[in-house]
């Protein structure tokens, strides 16, 4: 008798080790795709940019961009947050056109000064906003207050200049990132 309680004892504890196993997260953590999906991210984002620029559609093209990624995360159990900020010289002059969009889920407020001049944005979420600086330097200091960061950017006035930051969440997970080009 005592031997067909510890086999049905045995039993039973394997049917519940096994029926757990797919509940105890070895499925997809945040270092299997976490890595990857800002790697791609990284490497992407500048592309799709610089595919606008060829099309003189820059800003559309990131804006494009971050609601794809943004539905991309959202399918996999996953949300992404971010913001970016992109300068494009105005040709024939010393003035830089700024752009900012805003995918941080939330209405959120953006500062940017450039030597003195600064503009700010109350930016929507999924909503971009542009701003036109006049006599720029070559070699300009951007202070961006953003929700998530302050932070000095050293750009060139006569070429386009990108900032990204973001941010991906799943579950207890979050990776947050920023890059420059």
């Amino acid at each position: 008798m005592k031997g067909q309680y510890f086999l049905l004892g045995a039993m039973i504890f394997c049917s519940l080790f096994f029926l757990a196993l797919p509940l105890s997260g070895t499925g997809t953590s945040k270092s299997d795709d976490f890595s990857s999906i800002s790697d791609n991210i990284e490497r992407e984002f500048p592309r799709s940019v610089n595919l606008g620029l060829a099309n003189g559609h820059a800003e559309e093209n990131a804006y494009d961009f971050g609601m794809f990624v943004r539905e991309y995360l959202k399918e996999r159990s996953a949300s992404l947050r971010m913001f970016w900020v992109i300068s494009k010289p105005v040709p024939g002059t010393s003035a830089l056109n700024v752009s900012v969009a805003n995918f941080l889920g939330e209405g959120s407020d953006f500062s940017i000064e450039i030597s003195g001049d600064r503009k700010d944005f109350h930016l929507k979420d999924g909503e971009k906003g542009y701003a036109v600086f006049g006599m720029v330097p070559s070699n300009v200091a951007i202070s961006l207050s953003s929700p998530d960061e302050e932070k000095t950017l050293e750009w060139k006035r006569d070429k386009v200049n990108l900032y990204l930051f973001y941010e991906i969440r799943r579950g207890k997970d979050i990776s947050r990132n920023s890059m420059e080009a």
